[in-house]
This record gives structure tokens, C-alpha cells and sequence, in this order.
């Protein structure tokens, strides 16, 4: 779990790397890989000075098969964290970079209270990388 500052969820595939999502407080994230006792599919790294809580995987898969509660927490974390990715892959398969850019920047603008102004929350190359676009189309698009 993300509690302070903000971690970046990247996937490399050879040289080439991309930002996958970046997770905020109080975010929790790998759920699905520690439920089913398998590998995470991407990679974590902190973007600015970060607090993160880990909990054994194995304390997990306990209080998930003898807590029905915290099992219920769980599937509602999987379940926000799939439509989530149900939507970042529609954007991408569906809208064009500028689209994708100009969606981002309507969703920051009213996290900041509809104002018209917001700060990038972190470097243009990890926004190019989430948006799934290259540093130099992110330049272009923001011209």
C-alpha cells in the first residue's frame, strides 16, 4: 500500500519501457499476484519520496481465507482495480494520443478543483510512457 508520496507501476520488454500506472496514497496494488501465489506482472518504483506498507504475502492468503470480511475488502480492490484497466485500455485502443492527453489533463484539471490550472504531477517522460505515447508525441500534442 502507497502511503505517501507515489509509486510508478512501469513494464520493460527488452529496451523498450512503459509506465503502466501510478499509484498514489492510499493505493493498494499486486493483489492479484498475491492471492494467487504468483509473479507480479509489472514493476514498481518510487517517483518522489514515498511510505509504502507491505504485509507478507502469505498473512494475506490467510486473513483472505478466514476473514470473509477482508475477503470482501480484496475483491472490491480487484474489482475497482479491473475497471480501471478495462478503461485505460479502451482510451488507448480507442482514442488518439491527443484525445488521450486532453482526457488526462480534463480529469487533472478537475481533481484541482476545476480551476483551469494543475501541476504535472510528475516528469513529462513518465505522463508520455502512462498516456502510452512517446516523449516527443507528448511535446507535440501539448503544443
Amino acid at each position: 500500500m502507497v502511503v505517501g508520496g507515489g509509486v510508478e507501476l512501469f513494464s520493460q520488454h527488452g529496451r523498450p519501457e512503459t509506465t503502466i500506472a501510478i499509484c498514489r496514497p492510499f493505493v493498494t496494488f499486486i493483489h492479484a499476484a498475491v492471492i494467487r501465489d504468483l509473479p507480479y506482472l509489472v514493476s514498481g518504483r518510487t517517483i518522489e519520496t514515498s511510505r509504502n506498507l507491505t504485509i507478507p504475502a502469505g498473512a494475506v492468503r490467510t486473513a483472505f481465507d478466514c476473514d470473509r470480511a477482508f475477503a470482501r475488502a480484496i475483491v472490491r480492490e480487484l474489482s475497482a482495480s479491473f475497471r480501471g484497466v478495462m478503461k485505460e485500455l479502451k482510451s488507448h485502443k480507442l482514442r488518439t494520443s491527443a484525445e488521450r492527453l486532453a482526457n488526462w489533463m480534463l480529469v487533472q484539471d478537475a481533481r484541482a478543483g476545476g480551476t483551469g490550472r494543475f501541476t504535472i504531477p510528475y516528469g513529462k517522460r513518465t505522463l508520455a510512457a502512462r498516456l502510452g505515447m512517446t516523449p516527443e508525441n507528448l511535446s507535440r500534442n501539448l503544443a
